[in-house]
């Protein structure tokens, strides 16, 4: 049988496939990488200010947010895979079984009046390294960084068939959105997830070839 399917290798232009399959698995990763270590500083943002906001630990569960249906459906099944796998949920637990699609959902314009405000109130921490505070410009980043990251985990190309410069400035808008999200969270973090970040020799590797 064929290892890669036809379709799958013309999205790879005709110069060099593998050459470009390659290296879209290697930048796939690394991208992996550092959009788990956002996905979870995220999360762990979103859950302590709604905690602080709602006063109770299973904040999605409160009277303060009547619009979470969806989301609410999510956490449902979170707990069934716990109970499922003989264990007693906790919010720790449930937390992390949500996807960055749940988080996401969070940040959409109709509950701007809700979750976002809660957000950003400085009574709950606020969000004091993101000083425009714009709901729709922090969610258009955190979508972006999300479907970067379907892509990647789906084997879905980021580079194109081509193979040039246009890929490296698409790679680093990437890069701009997941530090974008994660300097608006906390700086610290953002820096130690830059310093510990592949993608830029990934990237310098590729430049150095096409060079060559």
């Amino acid at each position: 049988s064929r290892w890669f399917s036809t379709s799958r290798m013309l999205r790879y232009g005709d110069a060099d496939p593998v050459g470009q399959y390659v290296w879209n698995a290697r930048v796939s990763k690394a991208f992996l990488e550092d959009i788990g270590h956002v996905e979870v500083l995220l999360r762990n943002f979103i859950d302590s200010r709604l905690t602080q906001d709602a006063g109770t630990r299973l904040w999605w569960e409160s009277d303060r947010y009547p619009r979470l249906g969806s989301f609410r459906r999510n956490v449902n099944k979170v707990v069934a895979r716990i109970e499922a796998a003989g264990h007693e949920p906790e919010p720790d637990q449930i937390v992390a079984g949500l996807s960055l699609d749940n988080w996401r959902f969070l940040l959409i314009p109709r509950l701007e009046a809700t979750i976002w405000k809660a957000l950003i109130s400085l009574e709950n921490g606020g969000m004091p390294h993101y000083p425009g505070r714009s709901r729709a410009d922090f969610e258009a980043n955190v979508e972006l960084v999300r479907i970067v990251r379907n892509r990647a985990s789906h084997q879905e190309p980021l580079v194109s068939a081509k193979g040039d410069s246009g890929d490296i400035e698409r790679l680093q808008s990437y890069m701009a959105a997941i530090d974008m999200v994660a300097s608006s969270i906390d700086p610290r973090a953002a820096a130690w997830i830059a310093m510990n970040s592949r993608i830029p020799s990934v990237l310098a590797e590729q430049q150095r070839l096409a060079s060559s």
